[in-house]
Formats: structure tokens, sequence, C-alpha cells
């Protein structure tokens, strides 16, 4: 384990910027046989008297457990875990003595802001789709069909498509670079190994069409490229492309 060794505080963010007096929750932590809580960056005992402002926001995090990480304290580890997770919703904080606090969440989120992103699907990805379109533009990426818009830089997509990353890069990034270097960008991405696991077929499919572009000579183009900007040739080569880097058996391709 990365903090073996390490003594851990675990807690359970049970209000996050939350105004009220909390009373209720509280004692349902008490109840529960909670003991102490960080409220407000202050850790205080759940059974002492507090009174907290009903206009200000507050912050309540349950102290869940306070170990030593080691081997034999794995099952220990593991049930703390489940126990602060289910209390939050899947949101939990592991702060080791001396060193920067760790926050995990189960859902794609902003712990700093607490907004939750919806799932990654094709969709939110796509400026022809209502999910991912840049409202202002309406996926076009430009204003009153005149200048680029400036909500999107152009991208054509929403904030909460651009928050997506694929390593450091943003979508729009990868989209803007020539097909020639894109390649190179993609097979320099530093993933940990269960992502690695994840990404290896996906790239290597991305890999194979990239390739099977550039060898047709469209490695000048970008992936942000409009349909409606190419040439014939270059649609004509785009469709050859598809072909190339799919894995058909039995096909013949004529010089004509």
């Amino acid at each position: 384990m990365a903090l073996e060794g390490s003594r851990i505080h675990l807690y359970a963010p049970v209000a996050i910027e939350k105004p009220g007096t909390h009373r209720k929750l509280l004692q349902q932590l008490l109840k529960a046989g909670y003991v102490r809580a960080r409220i407000d960056g202050r850790l205080r005992e759940l059974e002492e008297s507090i009174g907290l402002s009903p206009e200000l926001p507050h912050t309540i995090e349950v102290l869940v457990d306070r170990l030593l990480v080691k081997p034999e304290k794995k099952s220990r580890l593991s049930e703390s875990l489940e126990t602060a997770s289910r209390l939050t919703g899947g949101i939990l904080e592991v702060e080791p003595e001396g060193k920067e606090p760790l926050w995990f969440t189960e859902h794609p989120m902003c712990l700093a802001c607490g907004v939750e992103l919806p799932p990654p699907t094709p969709e939110l990805f796509s400026f022809n789709d209502p999910q991912g379109a840049c409202p202002k533009c309406s996926g076009l990426g430009l204003e009153n069909f005149q200048r680029e818009c400036e909500a999107c830089k152009g991208s054509r997509l929403n904030q909460t498509a651009r928050s997506f990353k694929v390593g450091p890069f943003s979508l729009d990034e990868l989209c803007r670079r020539p097909l020639e270097e894109l390649g190179g960008m993609l097979a320099q991405l530093e993933l940990g190994v269960a992502r690695q696991e994840v990404a290896r077929e996906i790239l290597a499919g991305v890999q194979d069409r990239l390739k099977a572009l550039c060898r047709l000579g469209l490695g000048y183009l970008s992936l942000g490229r409009g349909l409606d900007t190419l040439s014939a040739g270059e649609a004509q080569r785009l469709r050859l492309a598809a072909h190339l880097g799919s894995p058909l058996v039995g096909v013949l391709y004529g010089a004509g």
C-alpha cells in the first residue's frame, strides 16, 4: 500500500459548506456511535454542546477511524473505508499525519465545489448532440456565423464536456492538433496499471486509424476539421481510411 507505515485519520464529510445548525445530524451521529467530528476545521467531541449558526455554511467531517496502515490491518481499513463511504454516499478523506489529505469519491465530481458531472457517454462529447453542444453557439463554434464563439473558444463543446481530459490533454487540445502529431501525444500518455488495462485496446484502435489516415497523406488534418471544409479528394481519402483502419479481410482497393 502507498500509505503503508503511515498513521492516518479517516473522515467522512457528511456536510460540506451547508448552512444550518445541523443539530439533528449531530444527534444521529452520536446515537450511531461516533465520538468525534471535525466541524469547520476544529475537532469536536459529539457529546459536547455544539451550537452552529443557522445562517452560516458549515463543514462536518465525522472521524470514522484512526489507525497505523500495515498489512495486518488491511481488513480493518477496508471496513472503515466502506463505513465512511456509506455515510456520505461515496465521498471520504484520508489524512496521513504530516502529509496533505487525500480525497476519494465514487462519483465524477469536483470535491472543491460539490458539482457532480454526468456519466461520460459518447453523446456528451459530441457537438452534434444537445448533451455535448455548447449552448451559446449550438455546437457550431461560431457566433452569428461570423466569429469564434467566446464561450467554447471554437471547440463547439459545453463546459462539462471540456472538463474531461485524456491524461493532461483536453479533448479540444487533441482535436486541434494535426493527426501526424496526435499519435505521438497519445503514445506518451502516462497511465496507471488499472487505466492501462482499460485503455490498451482503445488506444491501439485509435492508433491504427491515425496511421491509416497518415498513410493516405492526411496527416496535416485535425479531428476538429469540419467535413464541409474538405475537398472532394480529402473526403474520398477519409472514406478509404475508414476501411483501411478496419479489420476487413478479402477487400481489394482499386487505383481508379
